[in-house]
């Protein structure tokens, strides 16, 4: 039996076919799994505060609504804690904000702090947040 010129089409046609759903899928679900949160991390720093302010969650497209607490800190040293990468290494003398939901008095204000901190966050974007501040000075 000879191989005519419309057997050849059609295969070719169903590879075509093959070819662009297999791409279509690949991204597809190269798009849903490419994107993640943050690797857990932490480090332990020192700074002064230079920015509190109270703020809603709202406002930062955070639900429920709740009172943050915002300070903008000095960053004097960072020190890792336990092994987890330490994200804020290299940024001693930046200014950074950071987020808590503790409840904090606006004496913090200008004061030298030692915080626990981590960052939060995923593809999207994210957030520096203290799990525990304390004055020093």
């Amino acid at each position: 039996m000879r191989d005519t010129g419309i057997n050849k089409m059609g295969g070719m046609k169903r590879i075509i076919t093959l070819t662009v759903f297999s791409m279509v899928f690949l991204l597809f679900v190269v798009g849903r799994v490419s994107g993640g949160t943050v690797i857990p991390n932490g480090a332990l720093i020192t700074g002064v505060i230079l920015e509190y302010g109270i703020v809603s969650s709202r406002l930062l497209g955070m639900q429920p609504d709740q009172t943050l607490y915002k300070l903008t800190i000095h960053l004097e040293s960072s020190g890792d804690i336990g092994g987890m990468p330490n994200l804020l290494r290299g940024k001693e003398g930046e200014d950074i904000t950071f987020y808590t939901k503790e409840k904090l008095s606006s004496d913090i204000f200008g004061k030298k702090v030692k915080a626990e901190v981590s960052y939060r966050g995923d593809e999207h974007g994210g957030r520096w947040w203290t799990k525990s501040i304390r004055i020093l000075e």
